[in-house]
């Protein structure tokens, strides 16, 4: 094999006798990846962890970063303790008496491990610099995001340039790359390993096939990596096998196929294992009963199966007499055998007493499980041929003075990550509690952990990773059938015309960064938040195996009697047909967008939720769009009509001649249009009215989501200070953390959490399982939620009394919530429960108080004498009108209808307008006037439309007028009056439909 005895990369494809197609390459290529990732940057993701890294960056500026935590009741306590020591293993133990108490503090702490403290840092930096501590510059942060994925879409760019891909499909694979992750790109750390996934790939292209010193680079990258984010580990997880992978590639050819085998039959196992194990899990938990159990590696016969068939590969490679066709022959069946076996373990019998719920799962996680194991043996025998068949021509080895330079480059790493770190060593063991503890699983719970595929899933979207999914399967076993193909012919020419190897034009394939790329991919697989960096692994892979299928398609003519092509001819055609192939493959992709799309949100009952038949749809759109580029290489080759490219004329019929330009032409035109598109929606987005809110309109808080935040809410505690326990929605914590004003001296907020976004970081799963069994409002909301119904009202009353009695518990007097919940059983059973009492309303959020503790008294009671403040007059008026408005006293409710009407007509809005139809309309007394206010408004609304569309904060004012709509109809159909009724009603239907209009037109 093409052993890289420099380190240095054969020269990459020169641009001599193609120089138009490269200016324009040049040209529309950089104008493409500039467009797409400015496309990938302007995706709106809710931001729970950006206020989280907030406040946590403003507590590190202010009081240093340790692994005390100062916002939540329910965190890790800072350690370790001597009790906790206690705990620990003999040897633990043993060292910690050795060394001392306080040296295992400095260098293994436990707590509240932030692994994230730097990025967190750099946020509230960027904010207060361009700002002030009192108003940050948001908007800062969203600089911060174009600049990271401009930053990676340069670094997939020049891995794949690196790699051997010409300019123009290394700038598709690059877009590709941005379009594929760009529902998963937000505002928070994980950005930044989004980036450095990228940079680290691009790293290790330069060592293979530029420099062997390149590979030190990934020291300082690492090292800051480790202080921004916990996704580092991925660095010491890719290089395993890349570095692997080069030691193995250099054995005897015997030997490689011995170790490759067996290495195979390793993961194939390990695959199953865990398969299994997982399923013994999910049976043990929904059938207690049966006490299902894994098979272990002491009790698994197909661990002694294993053994014997490596014993059995070992001596066939000894005995000489056995040649290296047959060595590779037998251990070709031998994988194929060990395949079969194991396959048919995915195949078990569920337990007859399912029901559909519990079914689904079991038939996600087998069917997850079976095509994993099939892709990994497809996967195996698709490199394991190639290799084989190409041999010392495409297959680039890094000599032993590169590996001993990547081997001593982690080992420095490894150190720089443990000493440069705050956490030293636990930031790497607080990684692996995190991912392979025995509640690991528990935390994937959350929607982003979720397989990629799972298509219910509301955290971004898997399409267009299924398309590059799709055409990575094709591209790889394409390639691999014309190596072997390729080979085959090559060895019979040689036979016929006794000729010497020939030096390939191409330069070697780095197997190894294929392999980086297949592991990334098998993680986004696994976990849905590994989309974006599957991507920058994949694409640039992709885009090479693309390239290479043409130029094999190209020159297959070789060896038949037809004149061969020069060098630069065939470079020449293998650009212009990959230019077909992408412009074939855009229109085809279109018509099938246009034909299939609305077919593709269809979901079939009974099919597990991987395979549903959208599946089978963008499978086959992709296999038509990926059939573009060996059909532009038939193409042209037909073109040429047998005449060797290197002639004069090139020998090319002028059709062929006349498609690439109008293939350029389309494809510029496809960036162009699609580069005004993006900004014009950018500005109609970002920079036009914004109808969500009247004052949170910055880019930031259009593209967060923010202005759904706790803001006012959080003034009110600020202006209150409120102080204790409280129970907030999770991914807010964050937020309300940020929005305190936190003790000076030691960074505490005055009211502590229940439990925010930090997860594992900062919580253990007991307190997340306690979270999530009280939000779902305990016996009686499971009661009706199994019935398939909405609870009674006594059963609100229970569930009031359960949350009362949990709460308690944690001397938790304090329930803020957002409007998301304002209907769930939750909110409805406090609302219930005399004891909690609401101190704060707006549009998004209510802030329940319990009364019958002191601070709670004294909040509620101060409602109505002055001394509780408000953020301003709307919410006060709405707040204390509300309350008035359910009082028994008599005279309190028209005080309390006047109040919520006066708060309605500073924020015409429908927080006010529902508590007048569902409250104050059902007192007789009270009802003619919220009539009176319905009309009124209705009527002002509609003959003043025109003035108040395009203004910020349009939805509130139009959803108030359907719901004030709403009233009119009801009254109409009371009175009779079907024509009025039915005038309503459409009213009604078509502010509903200019909402939803709306609403649809300004979210990206």
């Amino acid at each position: 094999m093409a052993e890289n005895q420099t380190g240095e990369a054969g020269t990459l494809l020169t641009t001599q006798g193609r120089s138009t197609l490269s200016r324009w390459s040049a040209v529309v290529g950089w104008s493409a990846m500039l467009i797409f990732a400015f496309h990938a940057c302007t995706h709106m993701v809710a931001a729970g962890d950006t206020w989280v890294a907030m406040a946590c960056g403003r507590h590190f500026v202010n009081h240093g970063v340790d692994t005390v935590e100062p916002f939540s009741a329910n965190s890790h306590d800072a350690g370790p303790t001597e009790a906790e020591v206690e705990t620990w293993p003999g040897w633990a133990r043993w060292i910690t008496e050795k060394v001392g108490l306080e040296t295992v503090r400095k260098w293994h702490p436990t707590g509240w491990i932030n692994q994230n403290w730097l990025t967190h840092v750099i946020f509230y930096r960027m904010t207060t610099m361009l700002g002030s501590p009192e108003e940050p510059y948001f908007n800062a942060l969203v600089v911060w995001k174009f600049a990271v994925y401009f930053l990676t879409v340069f670094a997939v760019y020049f891995t794949a340039r690196l790699m051997g891909v010409d300019p123009a499909p290394a700038a598709a694979a690059s877009g590709l790359a941005m379009f594929i992750g760009r529902s998963l790109f937000d505002i928070r750390p994980a950005g930044f390993s989004n980036l450095l996934v990228a940079v680290f790939i691009l790293i290790l292209a330069l060592t293979s096939y530029r420099n062997a010193l390149y590979i030190w680079l990934i020291v300082p990258v690492v090292v800051f990596w480790s202080n921004v984010h916990g996704g580092y580990i991925y660095a010491f997880i890719v290089l395993v096998p890349f570095v692997g992978w080069h030691l193995i590639v250099r054995l005897p050819r015997r030997w490689l196929v011995a170790v490759y085998s067996i290495l195979t039959w390793v993961v194939l196992y390990g695959l199953t294992h865990q398969f299994l194990g997982r399923l013994a899990e999910l049976t043990n938990e929904y059938f207690p009963q049966r006490h299902a159990v894994a098979p272990s590696a002491g009790n698994d016969w197909m661990i002694v199966f294993l053994l014997l068939a490596a014993g059995g590969s070992i001596a066939a490679v000894f005995h000489r007499r056995i040649s290296d066709a047959a060595v590779t022959a037998l251990h070709a069946v031998a994988t194929g055998l060990v395949f079969l076996l194991l396959l048919g373990r995915y195949f078990p019998a569920p337990p007859n007493t399912m029901n559909e719920r519990v079914l689904k799962i079991f038939a996600d996680h087998v069917a997850g499980g079976r095509w994993t194991c099939i892709g990994m043996f497809v996967l195996a025998v698709a490199l394991g041929a190639a290799v084989l068949a190409m041999g010392q021509k495409a297959v680039r080895v890094l000599d032993r003075r590169v590996l001993l330079h990547a081997v001593g480059a982690g080992a420095v790493t490894f150190v720089g990550m443990v000493l440069f770190n705050p956490f030293h060593l636990t930031n790497l063991t607080h990684t692996f509690v995190i991912s392979v503890s025995e509640h690991a699983e528990r935390w994937r719970d959350v929607h982003e952990w979720h397989r990629a595929l799972d298509w219910a899933n509301p955290v971004g979207t898997a399409i267009p990773f299924l398309v590059m999914y799709v055409i990575a399967w094709l591209a790889l076993f394409v390639w691999a059938f014309l190596c072997v193909r390729a080979a085959m012919a090559e060895r019979s020419a040689k036979k016929k015309r006794g000729a010497e190897d020939e030096a390939s034009v191409w330069p070697a394939i780095d197997i190894g960064l294929l392999l980086v790329a297949a592991l990334t991919v098998y993680m986004a697989i696994r976990s849905r938040r590994f989309i974006p960096v599957a991507a920058f692994a994949a694409c640039p892979i992709v885009a090479l195996l693309v390239q290479r299928i043409v130029g094999f398609l190209l020159t297959t003519a070789k060896g038949r009697g037809a004149a061969q092509m020069s060098e630069a001819d065939l470079r020449k055609a293998v650009d212009r047909t990959v230019l077909l192939g992408m412009a074939a493959a855009l229109a085809v992709l279109g018509l099938w967008r246009v034909v299939f799309w609305p077919w593709l949100f269809l979901p079939v009952p009974g099919h597990p939720t991987q395979i549903q038949p959208r599946f089978w749809l963008l499978a086959f759109g992709t296999l038509l769009a990926f059939a573009a580029f060996p059909a532009a290489a038939v193409f042209c080759r037909a073109g040429r009509g047998g005449q060797g490219a290197g002639e004069k004329g090139s020998g090319s019929r002028p059709f062929v001649e006349s498609a690439w330009p109008v293939a350029a032409m389309a494809i510029s035109a496809a960036v162009v249009g699609f580069g005004l598109w993006v900004g014009l929606r950018f500005k109609e987005i970002y920079l036009d009215y914004w109808p969500a809110d009247p004052r949170l309109t910055s880019i930031f808080m259009r593209m967060t989501a923010s202005d759904a935040k706790p803001f006012y809410a959080c003034q009110f505690i600020r202006e209150n200070k409120l102080s204790g326990n409280m129970f907030n929605y999770w991914t807010e914590g964050g937020f309300v953390a940020w929005g305190q004003d936190p003790d000076p001296q030691t960074g505490r907020t005055p009211l502590q959490l229940f439990m925010d976004g930090r997860a594992q970081a900062a919580y253990d799963t007991r307190a997340f399982d306690l979270w999530t069994e009280i939000l779902s409002g305990g016996p009686a909301a499971r009661r009706a939620a199994y019935e398939g119904r909405s609870p009674t009202t006594a059963e609100y009353r229970e569930i009031g009394a359960w949350v009362t009695e949990q709460l308690d518990r944690f001397d938790v007097w304090v329930v803020l919530m957002p409007a998301n919940q304002f209907d769930k059983s939750f909110v409805y059973g406090l609302e219930h429960e005399p004891s909690w009492r609401v101190a704060f309303i707006n549009n998004k959020q209510k802030l329940f108080v319990n009364i019958t503790t002191e601070p709670g008294r004294q909040l509620f009671d101060g409602m109505f004498t002055g001394q509780t403040t408000y953020p301003d007059e709307f919410t006060a008026n709405f707040t204390v009108g509300r309350n008035l408005l359910v009082s028994r006293e008599d005279g309190q409710r028209e005080k309390g209808l006047e109040m919520v009407i006066r708060a309605f007509h500073l924020d015409p809005s429908p927080g006010p307008i529902l508590d007048l139809l569902l409250i104050a309309a059902q007192f007789s007394e009270l009802r003619s006037r919220v009539d009176e206010i319905c009309i009124e408004y209705a009527t002002h609304f509609e003959a003043n439309k025109s003035s108040y569309a395009g203004r910020d904060g349009y939805n509130l004012r139009l959803e108030a007028a359907r719901l004030a709509t709403v009233r009119l109809r009801q009254l109409a159909e009371a009175q009779g009056n079907r024509e009025a009724s039915e005038t309503y009603t459409r009213q009604m239907q078509q502010y509903l439909a200019e909402r939803d209009s709306i609403a649809n037109r300004k979210r990206w």
